[in-house]
């Protein structure tokens, strides 16, 4: 009955030490989800930040041509 009877061997003695596919392939979508969300706003921050200076760089024109001195 030796022969017959199997043992459950763990195959790494300290339990779970990786990612399987899966696991690491549902990071990675997430990962771009959150990436493809991110992205749009920066570059609306960026476009409105060029704004603002373009802005600030005519106040500093008028200013600048206004002055009698």
């Amino acid at each position: 009955m030796d022969g017959l009877i199997s043992r459950r061997v763990p195959l790494r003695a300290s339990g779970r030490g990786a990612f399987t596919l899966i696991e690491f392939l549902v990071v990675v979508a997430v990962i771009a989800i959150l990436a493809a969300l991110l992205f749009p706003a920066l570059t609306r921050t960026k476009r409105n930040a060029n704004r603002a200076l373009c802005f600030n760089n005519l106040k500093q024109l008028n200013a600048a041509l206004r002055n009698p001195g």
